[in-house]
């Protein structure tokens, strides 16, 4: 890849979510290995972070409330619509090296973890992909916190 560079915007403070670490890793890495291949004359990859809060009418498959959206955007090749309805199917890829199983792992975590993933691309001008977490509001939080303590103390 040639003359690519790296963005990111993460809104401070950025709220917690309740996700395994390394899971969320791989979610982000596939989808910026999955960048790159769409860039070959190089560019600018953005990785933006940034709390959000839906309401029932968002056209989101997610119920109302307080959610971290993570962001992956490459001014690359872009997908056609074709593509973009099969990008998270099993086995589906487009190149020749591929096994098709990177999007199809980044769905399934990203639905693990109670969140929703979405693509939008145009051909020639780019790809965004878009995942929502739920974030741990503070009673939740505290919650998660005192189960620990308990686990903790009854050992």
């Amino acid at each position: 890849m040639e003359h690519a560079s790296v963005e990111y915007h993460v809104a401070e403070p950025l709220s917690p979510v309740h996700a395994d670490r390394e899971q969320i890793r791989r979610v982000i890495q596939n989808l910026v290995s999955n960048a790159e291949q769409a860039m070959p004359k190089g560019g600018t990859l953005i990785i933006s972070a940034k709390n959000v809060e839906l309401a029932d009418q968002d056209p989101l498959p997610l119920a109302a409330g307080h959610y971290v959206k993570v962001a992956v955007e490459d001014p690359g090749i872009g997908m056609s619509e074709e593509t973009m309805a099969k990008v998270f199917d099993p086995y589906y890829t487009t190149k020749q090296t591929n096994r098709g199983l990177g999007l199809s792992i980044v769905y399934s975590i990203v639905k693990r973890h109670s969140g929703h993933i979405e693509v939008r691309s145009q051909k020639d001008m780019g790809t965004t992909f878009e995942f929502y977490l739920p974030s741990l509001q503070k009673s939740t939080l505290l919650a998660l916190q005192l189960s620990r303590f308990r686990r903790w103390r009854v050992q």
